[in-house]
């Protein structure tokens, strides 16, 4: 049951870091549409 937990924790860990990449990225990509117009 330990294992399980370790390995759910470690799994929304890594979705997380994931969001917030996908978020950054959004991020770099409005402020280069901004700075176009």
């Amino acid at each position: 049951v330990k294992n399980k937990w370790e390995n759910s924790s470690w799994g929304r860990k890594l979705i997380v870091q994931k969001r917030r990449a996908a978020l950054t990225d959004f991020d770099r990509f409005k402020v280069m549409l901004a700075k176009i117009k």
